[in-house]
């Protein structure tokens, strides 16, 4: 059955076959003018590079020189003179440090797309990223059979232990080189106890009241005031002299006492008395206290690792010209590492 559109043009359109010929051949003249086949295809912008990067890099003037770079990124004079400024003892190599850890950092933070949400300012941002990475919560949250025991002994001192005594003690002390001096210094300093001391213990009682005794002896050089802890083992065993340790046992706090013996003589009043201490690993609270003391030890062992880690494999170079100083910087190999030129000394 014949279109009946085709047939309402044959009805009252009747075209002649020259102009349906001449029609075609319009058409095929236009259409290859109306699309170039050589050009090259509309580009499409994608929501990922419609987005704003954040770079590391930070914001300097352009008076600012160079002073290092850091797998490619630089550094400037303008952050390590601020960081030099901050210090209580300025180091050219401690505020490098500083500044490539710092931007190391944020190299992963923008690499590792941990980013998000992070502050702007760059050492901010760089410790926020250091923490959301090495969280206390995902690294404390299980600590093993062996570590819990491996800490018990380390904080043993904490949970098993004698009796402490805290005590102030007024010391006439006596250490000359030659044995006459000092069986002099001695004879004075037992004397004087005897008579002085002796007489009002019952009136010694507390830490100002040694200090007021100081202040009336002032002219004494050989008198000293001091504060420490006894600790006394159940074999008997302590940390001080076997006949103050002993006197100290015999007292009980706010009570005094002269002890003369061949370092001079002391005048002792007990501050604070603590029982005995033997507390075992299963016992309550023992783990907990672990924990307390092992979280933050651990947290921050896997923190500077990986900072360490990426020194390591981080490479750096520095423009010793625009350094403010040189004197603990490497001026020779000036590339490397940042491990290797930035390794801190040691006794730092």
């Amino acid at each position: 059955m014949a279109n009946p559109s085709f047939l309402f043009l044959r009805r009252f359109v009747k075209p002649s076959l020259n102009a349906v010929a001449i029609l075609a051949g319009g058409v095929l003249w236009i259409t290859p003018g109306c699309v170039d086949r050589d050009a090259a295809p509309p580009s499409k912008t994608s929501a990922g590079t419609q987005r704003t990067t954040t770079t590391s890099m930070p914001t300097a003037s352009v008076q600012s020189p160079i002073v290092a770079r850091i797998n490619r990124r630089p550094i400037y004079r303008s952050d390590l003179d601020k960081v030099l400024g901050e210090g209580s003892k300025p180091s050219v190599k401690a505020a490098l440090r500083v500044l490539v850890k710092r931007e190391l950092l944020l190299q992963e933070a923008d690499g590792s797309g941990l980013g998000a949400g992070l502050p702007a300012k760059a050492q901010a941002r760089a410790d926020a990223f250091l923490k959301r990475h090495f969280s206390k919560r995902v690294l404390c949250a299980h600590f093993t059979e062996r570590e819990y025991r491996e800490m018990y002994i380390v904080m043993k001192p904490r949970f098993v232990r004698g009796e402490l005594f805290e005590v102030a003690e007024l010391h006439w002390r006596c250490d000359h080189k030659t044995q006459d001096d000092q069986e002099g210094c001695r004879a004075r300093a037992h004397q004087h106890a005897d008579q002085q001391w002796k007489p009002i213990l019952a009136a010694v009682q507390t830490v100002q009241d040694l200090k007021t005794l100081q202040q009336k002896e002032s002219g004494n050089p050989s008198l000293v005031y001091r504060e420490s802890v006894v600790h006394r083992a159940g074999a008997g065993h302590a940390n001080a002299p076997t006949h103050v340790a002993e006197a100290i046992a015999k007292l009980t706090p706010r009570q005094s006492t002269s002890v003369n013996g061949p370092d001079g003589a002391r005048l002792i009043v007990v501050v604070h008395r603590r029982p005995p201490v033997n507390r075992q690993l299963e016992d309550p609270g023992v783990r907990s206290e672990i924990r307390d003391e092992l979280c933050p030890r651990t947290v921050q062992f896997h923190r500077n690792k990986y900072v360490h880690d990426l020194m390591r494999n981080a490479w750096l170079e520095i423009v010793v010209d625009q350094l403010p100083d040189t004197s603990d910087v490497p001026t020779k190999t000036t590339h490397g590492t940042a491990a290797i030129l930035l390794q801190e000394t040691a006794g730092r």
